[in-house]
């Protein structure tokens, strides 16, 4: 992608200050006026592989709403959405777009720099890439690494060099941050900043959508990634970037904003696994923040939750995971899945909205196995449905209370907490 100038002002790779200890816990709450409001959480019938409904975009009051996935193509996603594209779109590498009703197998495997391993834009190594990861660089298969609407980039704009698979997990970060933070600055008070980035993500997308740049592209470059502005930047103001790169922590917390979208790892220290699991880490902190506002839970249990295992262990809830064990989850999963029943049933309800496939094929999808364990069916995050599977994370069944360690995980690596 070639160097473009555009009507707003050229993106500064601006430094942000370095915050590395989270903000004062709070002890979880009982039973106050505020914990019974956001139990009442709304939900809709879930498909379990399109974005989930995020939390209403209203004030800082609004309560989250789980899972509000739906069949129709993009539906639930937080802010305007993304058009699917011709498969041969030079715009993006080969073989990372095309039609949304490819059934499993059908697209082809991206094969080259994107599916092996190397170091991310934090100068650190990331997911070392095995056989099964290579087999998922395919968006018509179970648990895709990416979506077809945002594809992947076919070079790093700077270089001309096409990137690895740890670049293209940080790209997906930066993109998913666009469409969650005006949702969560909103819900912290921090309206007009909203507004802005709002503003911002909607010109790209419109811009994505017209033929002109990517989203991808134009996320790294309005967080001084890359220094190449993308085409998808045409209309965006200095004012709308000047509000994202002044946003030093991700609201509700003071983890650094920055550090956080170029990460390798989550903030546990795990590698993120998928490139589409730190984009959907955005939808499920957006919908976690309310809990985090009103004291149901802390800062970093929030962003724990919201790390790789509780991505991936919804996507074995929704039945968009290809390696769904007996009980839907492997053991770092129970972990975190354990410790978000121990919150309170509608904590896992609001977690399972968490798994991003959008226009997955229905032939790829699975019968996720915790259902016959729960006993019930489907796949939508009911409170129903997201009670049984609490409590068997809580009587032992899948996971117990000693599963989940007070730091929420084994990952011993916590860097980004400020933890060794």
């Amino acid at each position: 992608m070639a160097a473009s100038k555009t009507t707003s002002t050229t993106v500064a790779g601006q430094a942000l200050a370095s915050s590395m200890q989270l903000g004062a816990g709070v002890s979880l709450g009982g039973g106050s006026a505020a914990n019974q409001a956001l139990a009442g959480m709304a939900t809709q019938a879930a498909a379990g592989h399109s974005h989930g409904a995020a939390t209403t975009a209203g004030g800082a009051g609004a309560g989250p709403a789980a899972a509000g996935h739906a069949h129709a193509a993009g539906g639930g996603h937080a802010g305007p959405q993304l058009a699917l594209t011709t498969k041969d779109d030079p715009r993006f590498l080969k073989g990372t777009v095309g039609p949304a009703s490819t059934k499993e197998g059908d697209a082809a495997t991206v094969k080259g720099a994107a599916s092996k391993k190397g170091k991310g834009f934090d100068g650190r190594e990331g997911q070392d890439v095995n056989d099964n990861d290579r087999q998922q660089m395919n968006y018509s298969v179970t648990d895709a690494n990416f979506n077809p609407r945002l594809g992947l980039l076919p070079a790093n704009p700077d270089t001309g060099k096409e990137m690895n698979y740890t670049q293209h997990t940080n790209t997906y970060n930066m993109a998913g941050s666009l469409d969650y933070l005006p949702q969560m600055l909103r819900q912290t008070g921090d309206t007009q900043r909203a507004a802005l980035i709002e503003s911002m993500n909607a010109k790209i997308v419109a811009n994505q959508n017209a033929g002109i740049g990517t989203k991808l592209g134009a996320a790294g470059a309005a967080y001084g990634v890359f220094k190449t502005q993308d085409p998808a930047l045409q209309g965006v103001t200095a004012e709308e970037l000047g509000a994202l790169q002044s946003l030093k922590n991700i609201p509700g917390t003071n983890m650094d904003l920055k550090q956080y979208v170029i990460s390798s790892k989550d903030v546990t220290g795990q590698n993120w696994a998928r490139m589409h699991h730190p984009e959907s880490a955005w939808q499920m902190l957006a919908t976690l923040l309310p809990y985090q506002q009103s004291g149901r839970m802390t800062s970093e249990q929030m962003l724990v939750l919201a790390g790789d295992d509780g991505v991936s262990g919804s996507g074995r809830l929704n039945g968009v995971n290809n390696q769904d064990g007996k009980d839907s989850f492997n053991d770092g999963e129970i972990e975190i899945w354990a410790m978000a029943a121990q919150m309170g049933d509608d904590v896992v309800q609001a977690m399972m909205s968490g798994h991003n496939h959008n226009d997955q094929s229905a032939d790829a999808l699975t019968n996720p196995n915790i259902n016959k364990i729960a006993g019930v069916k489907g796949r939508e995050a009911s409170p129903e449905r997201a009670a049984a599977i609490a409590e068997v994370l809580r009587n032992g069944k899948v996971g117990d209370a000693g599963d989940a360690k007070k730091d929420g995980t084994k990952a011993d690596d916590k860097v980004l907490i400020g933890k060794k």
